[in-house]
């Protein structure tokens, strides 16, 4: 079977400029579509699980900067309490 890259960006890109585009009706004619709309569909659930796994990504980075932040915060607070030398 061959294997055929998609450019996701472009796709998307593509998409957006089409729903973009004033129109009679709420459903528009699939010919409108700047590609299959199975490659849409494919570019879009593809894109969902990026960002969702982004995003838990992106919360472990948050919860240990937090966590860093209150260590080092502690830390200068210790620091504030001791007697100048």
């Amino acid at each position: 079977m061959a294997t055929v890259k998609i450019d996701l960006a472009l796709v998307l890109s593509a998409y957006s400029a089409t729903l973009k585009q004033p129109s009679r009706t709420l459903v528009r004619d699939i010919k409108e579509l700047p590609y299959p709309k199975e490659v849409i569909k494919m570019v879009l659930k593809h894109c969902i699980k990026l960002t969702e796994a982004g995003s838990e990504q992106g919360g472990v980075v948050v919860k240990a900067l937090h966590e860093r932040h209150a260590v080092e915060a502690a830390a200068l607070m210790e620091e504030m309490k001791a007697p100048d030398v």
